[in-house]
């Protein structure tokens, strides 16, 4: 394994792009986790605009309570159940990608596994035991990373009030998201050539402009009407494991 410069790491990312795109399409049965993706993904969409609503209702009752009267405004009640719906749906998108991650984290270990084959022909035998060991490892990378990620972007925030500077801390936000999320989808490969989670952080933050790259591809995928939330996470894992096997030096870029 070696450390690129920046600019051989996005040369990398594109070339694993490209390849992804190829496996993606060569009808080797890839497509059939852009149906597990969707399925998944309306399943939390579906769950957190219910939470948002039944939540809302239930702080609408608990204010009318403490303000000591029967009914609140119909006006200031649609207000009220508006922000808290919009509040839930933030917090969704904020977490959507662990939340997706840790979900379809079978799904994601076995699609890295077949883009492992497909590209070196390396095969790996089904074991439940790995799949539980898979899914155990998703969890506690995710929550790793969102601590690291919440934590940087809490300190971000407060340059928020620092004049001129603040215009630049959404793109520093949105960047370090991008970075923790390339994390995961590498790790899905790290932790299949027995990285352990030390070993993982430090050949990302070796390799963190490729990172970077996967990271954000992943977004802009997923700003794509309807189709984003299928595609993102099949591009991200596919893509992310010919970067990791480019890296290692099992397969050559391109």
């Amino acid at each position: 394994m070696h450390k690129y410069g920046i600019r051989e790491q996005f040369r990398t990312g594109f070339d694993s792009l490209r390849r992804a795109n190829r496996l993606i399409f060569s009808r080797k049965g890839f497509m059939k986790y852009f149906f597990i993706s969707g399925l998944i993904n309306v399943f939390l969409i579906v769950f957190f605009i219910w939470g948002a609503y039944v939540s809302s209702g239930f702080f609408i009752d608990k204010l009318s309570l403490w303000l000591n009267v029967e009914e609140l405004f119909f006006i200031f009640k649609i207000l009220i159940k508006v922000i808290i719906m919009a509040g839930v749906l933030l917090l969704y998108l904020l977490i959507y990608k662990n939340l997706t991650i840790v979900l379809m984290s079978p799904f994601l270990a076995l699609l890295s596994e077949k883009t492992e084959y497909c590209v070196t022909g390396k095969e790996y035998p089904f074991s439940l035991k790995q799949i539980i060991k898979d899914v155990l490892r998703a969890v506690k990378m995710s929550l790793r990373n969102l601590l690291w990620e919440l934590t940087g972007t809490l300190l971000l925030m407060l340059f928020l009030w620092v004049p001129v500077i603040n215009i630049a801390v959404p793109v520093f936000i949105f960047l370090l998201q991008g970075y923790y999320l390339g994390f995961s989808l590498f790790d899905f490969t790290l932790e299949r050539h027995r990285y352990n989670v030390k070993e993982s952080a430090a050949f990302v933050r070796k390799n963190r402009w490729q990172s970077l790259f996967h990271g954000i591809i992943f977004f802009l995928i997923l700003m794509i009407p309807v189709l984003g939330i299928l595609a993102a996470p099949v591009y991200g894992v596919t893509a992310a494991t010919c970067g990791v096997l480019a890296f290692e030096k099992k397969i050559m870029p391109g």
